[in-house]
């Protein structure tokens, strides 16, 4: 099985990293971000909906494929000790 694993993309136009689409930031975190405030927010390369690092299956709904990369099942096993052994 795989999954999807956030990614962080910047913005062109400000140069900050994109908040994930419909995702409130942490109030420290919230003024360093790109939003749709920016006329970049939208554009290429577009935000996802996870955090950098956050798993799809860990977010618990499906989610686009914009700033998302393949997350296998051999990473997922990586993550978790003991995995794999029978």
């Amino acid at each position: 099985m795989s999954d999807k694993r956030g990614i962080a993309v910047n913005c062109t136009v400000c140069k900050r990293r994109k908040k994930p689409i419909g995702r409130s930031a942490p109030l420290a975190m919230a003024n360093g971000l790109c939003d749709d405030d920016c006329e970049g927010y939208r554009a290429e390369p577009r935000p996802g909906q996870l955090w950098p690092n956050e798993l799809e299956s860990e977010f618990g709904f499906c989610v686009g494929d914009d700033a998302t990369e393949p997350f296998t099942g051999l990473d997922a096993a990586r993550r978790s000790e003991g995995a794999g052994d029978e």
